[in-house]
């Protein structure tokens, strides 16, 4: 028999990012006020939200169908508003784009890592954003 695993707490929050963004296209996405691409150079859909742990996981695919898959992941999400069209994340301890990543550390520091390494001090913006 197999151990039960322990529903997650975001298992309600994949439920709603499926039932209203899947097979959906982005050409905005923004982890924590910094482009993960650039805006409209590429379009990308949803093709599916699960949660696992303290994570909203997330596949995104080119919308031409013509490329790899990305995960996009969200550890930690808070205040999360899910609309017809959008997805937006408030506050988060970790957000990734395949490569690209930002968490924020002690004091409220923002690490981002990706092309090159900075770190953010002030008012953080909102954790994530994928917009149409």
């Amino acid at each position: 028999m197999r151990p039960v695993r322990p529903a997650s707490p975001h298992s309600e929050l994949a439920a709603q990012v499926r039932a209203a963004l899947l097979d959906r296209s982005f050409g905005e996405l923004r982890l924590f006020g910094a482009a993960a691409f650039r805006p409209h150079d590429q379009a990308w859909t949803l093709v599916s939200a699960w949660a696992r742990g303290p994570a909203l996981g997330m596949v995104l695919v080119p919308a031409s169908r013509d490329g790899d898959a990305v995960l996009l992941e969200v550890v930690d999400p808070e205040e999360v508003a899910v609309g017809t069209d959008r997805l937006e994340v408030a506050r988060a301890g970790r957000v990734s784009f395949g490569s690209r990543s930002a968490e924020v550390q002690p004091e409220g520091v923002l690490r981002r890592r990706g092309d090159r390494e900075k770190l953010v001090i002030g008012p953080l913006a909102a954790a994530l954003i994928l917009a149409p």
